[in-house]
């Protein structure tokens, strides 16, 4: 018995008609039924349509029919398929465009706005082209004062700094040079440095840091030969003494080697009669200590 009250004379039309999925399933299973009477063997005479009867022939069509629109199914589900998943990738890239780069670009603002202040003021840096040179400083002075110059570009003030204290500043407006006596060094080491600032505050500059020893002392300067006032028949005679490391010694205005220990030697060709030796150690500082030898030569 076939589902759906099949009717034989309206076989064609009735499969023609056919539209939804739910009428397609009951017509398999009339199609079914009635392929396995066409094919099973036959227990009673005329049971079954004969192959090339009307009714066979009909089935035939019916299941070729019922193919076709299965396979017009399947290309509808996968067209709406496409159709869905294009619509999808429509509505993600035109989300991206207008709304995820601007939460993209608003991240990236948020991140870059961390070191704004520093990157405004490395971009001044390199747009500015004020220039600040110093001329060399002395390693050491015996004055709490000291004098320092330099050339400039495109500053207007100059503060003069030492130990991180500020102890001087000075308008150098359109100049291109400078010279200034700073005071304010401390007994021992210093750090010297200058900054260089514009009208409006906005650029500036620091020169190097300089180390500048201050000391006032006199060098350790202690002669061991010739003895004062002696009395020589030789025509040299050497003199020799020890002094503080880091200072120069002159015999009688000619420069003399000194040792690692502060040692020194020379020799001093004499005149006949009185001679007077001098000998002077200068610092580094140029702080002096100074000694006079007399020696009287008489030949034998």
């Amino acid at each position: 018995m076939l589902s759906k009250g099949f009717d034989e004379c309206s076989f064609i039309p009735y499969y023609s008609s056919l539209c939804s999925f739910t009428d397609i399933i009951y017509t398999i299973a009339d199609i079914a039924q009635l392929v396995e009477q066409c094919f099973r063997k036959a227990e009673v005479v005329g049971s079954i349509p004969t192959i090339g009867s009307r009714l066979y022939t009909r089935s035939i069509i019916s299941y070729n029919i019922l193919m076709t629109r299965l396979e017009q199914h399947k290309q509808k589900v996968f067209y709406r398929k496409v159709v869905g998943m294009t619509a999808l990738l429509i509505f993600l890239l035109i989300f991206i465009f207008f709304i995820g780069f601007q939460v993209i670009l608003k991240s990236s603002g948020f991140v870059g706005s961390l070191g704004k202040d520093t990157d405004t003021t490395q971009n001044q840096e390199e747009d500015f082209f004020g220039t600040l040179d110093v001329d060399e400083v002395p390693p050491a002075t015996n004055s709490a004062s000291f004098i320092i110059s330099g050339n400039i570009t495109d500053f207007d003030t100059l503060e003069f700094y030492i130990n991180n204290s500020k102890k001087k500043s000075v308008n150098v407006k359109g100049k291109d040079s400078f010279s200034q006596k700073i005071p304010g060094l401390q007994k021992g080491k210093n750090e010297v440095y200058i900054k260089a600032i514009t009208e409006d505050r906005k650029h500036s500059k620091k020169s190097d840091v300089y180390t500048l020893l201050y000391k006032s002392e006199k060098p350790k300067l202690e002669v061991k030969e010739p003895g004062d006032d002696s009395k020589t028949d030789k025509t040299e005679i050497t003199v020799a003494g020890t002094t503080d490391q880091d200072v120069t010694i002159k015999v009688n205005s000619f420069p003399t080697v000194v040792d690692a220990q502060g040692g020194f030697r020379t020799t001093v060709r004499l005149q006949e009669g009185e001679n007077k030796i001098i000998i002077m150690a200068i610092d580094d500082a140029g702080n002096t200590e100074q000694k006079e030898i007399k020696v009287t030569y008489q030949k034998e």
